[in-house]
């Protein structure tokens, strides 16, 4: 009976270096070419079915023969790479051949792999969004297609954060805007913070994103400060120079005062409201009555996407009553401007990271670590902005959107690839 096993191309060639008998390689390809430079220099073989190829020698002087040598080699070690690795395996159990190692980089995973099923969002959802999720789920639909790996789009009819999910080793399921427990072969999505960025992990967003149960300080100490700060630059000219946001940013003017804290709110009914300590209410009337008397000044902004009436016309009270001052301006231009943000768990919470500003938040994120939080609401009585690790933050900016997102159509199929390796 045929021993196959799986492996990645690295350890593909750390088993032939290491292998002391016949190491015969499938298929005198592109593939198989450009591996031979990796190869120490031992005995080695290339088996082809073109007979044209037989006995003859490359130009690395290797040696290519008919499928059939093998069989007179006990210790042969096979190895199955390129587009055709399920003919060839078929072929070689066929000849009866014992000792197999299939790259799974190298087209590996195309061996029986299972089916992709990818949630999509009702198009009602999709139009509160960004075109982020509708990137994202074409690119994941083409790479498959590109691939040949079967999928199939499951539309999601209610949009619930919490369902229920069996563990499958046929199937990988990319799961939209819910959270729960780690399931093998399950995958959770839903749009980031920035736009062009999705996250991907394996028990949700927000506060449920595995990251919250790291301790991370590890991973951020080995990012080179270099690679961090080049990457910040390039983030921070397109997203804030850029005035570029989920949301459309207007260019209005404003008249600023000279020292105030910015506290953009979040939908009422969104569901990471949950993962707050408190209210905004109770934020807002906290932070309003501990500004009496003072000369930095309350500046609120109310979400693009709010309907909530209740909250529309305390915010109107305030204003009338001096407590705050509405904005309906660019985040970006506040953000600059301001002496600290204040979020429970927002996008703009996220996006003050890029300005390198003091955060207080009262509500759990992927992004807690990077700001000042707040779980009493007497704390709020004695906000002073604080002096931020500018290098952690960009190590962190780094690894969250390098590591925990996905973005562009490379990283989408590097993603794919790793799935189909790692399918349980």
């Amino acid at each position: 009976m045929s021993k196959i096993r799986y492996l990645s191309h690295s350890n593909i060639v750390m088993t032939i270096n290491n292998f002391h008998g016949k190491v015969f390689l499938f298929g005198y390809s592109q593939t198989t070419q450009e591996s031979l430079a990796e190869l120490e220099q031992k005995v080695l073989f290339i088996v082809d079915n073109n007979q044209k190829l037989h006995d003859t020698i490359t130009s690395q002087g290797v040696c290519i023969y008919s499928v059939d040598a093998i069989t007179q080699h006990e210790d042969a070690l096979v190895i199955v790479w390129g587009n055709h690795c399920e003919a060839n395996i078929k072929q070689l159990r066929e000849l009866g051949v014992k000792n197999i190692c299939v790259d799974l980089d190298l087209g590996g995973y195309r061996v029986h792999p299972p089916k992709f099923i990818i949630e999509t969002p009702p198009a009602s959802h999709l139009a509160k969004t960004t075109r982020t999720q509708h990137d994202f789920i074409l690119q994941v639909m083409q790479e498959l297609t590109l691939l040949e790996i079967p999928f199939e789009t499951h539309p999601v009819a209610d949009v619930r954060a919490t369902k229920s999910y069996k563990k499958n080793s046929h199937l990988i399921t990319l799961s939209y805007h819910t959270h729960g427990e780690e399931i093998p072969n399950l995958f959770r999505y839903k749009e980031s913070y920035l736009p062009g960025y999705v996250t991907f992990d394996t028990q949700g967003f927000s506060g449920w994103h595995s990251l919250c149960q790291k301790d991370i300080k590890v991973e951020l100490s080995q990012i080179d400060e270099t690679k961090a700060k080049i990457f910040y630059k390039k983030i921070f000219k397109k997203y804030v120079k850029g005035n570029c946001s989920k949301y459309t940013q207007s260019e209005t003017s404003f008249d600023f005062p000279k020292q105030f804290l910015f506290f953009p709110l979040q939908l009422s009914n969104d569901v990471v409201a949950s993962l707050a300590f408190f209210t905004q209410e109770e934020v807002l009337s906290k932070l309003a009555d501990s500004l009496k008397n003072t000369s930095v000044k309350l500046l609120v902004k109310r979400h693009p996407k709010c309907e909530d009436r209740d909250l529309e016309k305390l915010l109107k009270q305030m204003q009338i009553n001096n407590e705050i001052i509405l904005y309906e301006g660019s985040v970006h231009d506040a953000i600059s401007r301001c002496k600290s943000v204040i979020t429970a768990n927002s996008g703009v919470g996220f996006e003050a990271l890029l300005h390198l500003k003091p955060i207080y938040s009262f509500g759990k994120s992927e992004y807690i670590e990077c700001t000042s939080t707040i779980h009493n609401l007497d704390e709020l009585t004695i906000l002073k902005p604080y002096k931020v690790n500018k290098t952690q933050i960009k190590k962190f900016l780094y690894y969250y959107l390098k590591r925990e997102c996905l973005h562009k159509t490379t990283q989408i199929r590097k993603k794919i690839i790793d799935l189909l390796k790692e399918a349980k």
